[in-house]
């Protein structure tokens, strides 16, 4: 993990590159879980969604917009001001190098639901182009007021 900060508006914020590499999707995937569900305006359900969406996320970055040897960025932020009694957010941000997209089989029967899944979980989902032809996708999740 690369940076960890704090403020009014940000209970947390961790950023991360790894290789494009699914092996290491488990570690990520789990220390997402175990980080949100210690919140308690977060709990198991929000933190459960939120590890399926970053497995999602990072996988498709991975299977789809790396090259081999590549690198993936994953930023995980919790947004609360503890002042207002508006809603917190999750917000998972994935970021591919979109150099050399693997090919792979698509079987439309086993493939192809994961993004709609994570869009039908986001309160907010955003694709976007990076400067380098990759791409940087963002899922936010609201959390209740506490």
């Amino acid at each position: 993990m690369k940076k960890e900060t704090k403020s009014k508006k940000t209970p947390f914020s961790i950023e991360a590159k790894f290789p494009a590499d699914l092996s290491v999707l488990a570690f990520l995937r789990n220390g997402v879980y175990n980080l949100l569900k210690q919140k308690p305006e977060i709990g198991e359900k929000l933190a459960r969604r939120a590890q399926v969406i970053t497995d999602e996320l990072c996988t498709n970055a991975i299977q789809h917009g790396s090259e081999k040897n590549g690198e993936i960025q994953f930023t995980l932020e919790y947004i609360k001001d503890k002042k207002s009694s508006e809603e917190g957010e999750i917000k998972i941000t994935v970021k591919d190098q979109g150099k050399e997209k693997r090919k792979t089989r698509r079987n439309q029967k086993i493939h192809g639901r994961g993004l709609k899944i994570v869009q039908s979980w986001s309160d907010k989902f955003k694709t976007t182009k990076t400067k380098t032809n990759g791409t940087k996708v963002q899922s936010t999740i609201k959390t209740p007021n506490s």
